[in-house]
């Protein structure tokens, strides 16, 4: 859902995604701000992911004064918009704001945004949409165990031809 509301803002709708548990969050509203060079995400929506931090990073607070704020890896999924996998958004409280998300330079290069000021409208686009089928915690963790279970097969295959030489033998074991 992307959408300009009675005060000029515009929004965009989406859910976070922990990209190692495939937890997804409940839809969300995201503030379109071309001002920020990262993403900033709510800790309450964080939370709701479950994330673990990436890191620590300085971001200019709303008083204009620097803070130390976490990083994330996660999955943004915008629905019809597209899917944008792997990004590192930072944690600050927004909550004051009335949204969930600042979608911040980082993810809006990813794709093309489109303002068109007298209708009062804008498209956003990842052109991606390579998230899975359902978005659920099953799906995720259905991959993961298949990923697991190739991951296995390789090992064992190597296990059972000999050291060849580092991956060379996971690729060769598989072939096989």
């Amino acid at each position: 859902m992307a959408s300009v509301d009675s005060s000029g803002f515009a929004t965009v709708g989406f859910r976070a995604v922990n990209p190692i548990s495939g937890v997804a969050s409940q839809p969300s509203i995201g503030l379109i701000d071309s001002g920020d060079q990262r993403a900033v995400v709510s800790p309450a929506l964080i939370s709701s992911i479950g994330a673990m931090p990436y890191g620590t990073s300085q971001i200019i607070g709303f008083d204009g004064q620097p803070v130390g704020a976490n990083l994330y890896m996660v999955d943004l999924d915008f629905g019809s918009g597209g899917y944008v996998p792997s990004v590192i958004v930072a944690s600050y409280s927004i909550s004051g704001l009335g949204f969930d998300a600042l979608i911040g330079v980082n993810i809006l290069r990813t794709g093309v945004f489109t303002y068109n000021g007298p209708k009062g409208t804008f498209t956003f686009d990842v052109g991606r949409t390579n998230a899975p089928a359902i978005t659920s915690p099953t799906t995720y963790a259905a991959v993961g165990l298949i990923a697991l279970g190739l991951a296995g097969i390789g090992i064992a295959l190597l296990g059972k031809q000999g050291m060849k030489g580092g991956n060379m033998a996971i690729r060769e074991g598989i072939g096989d």
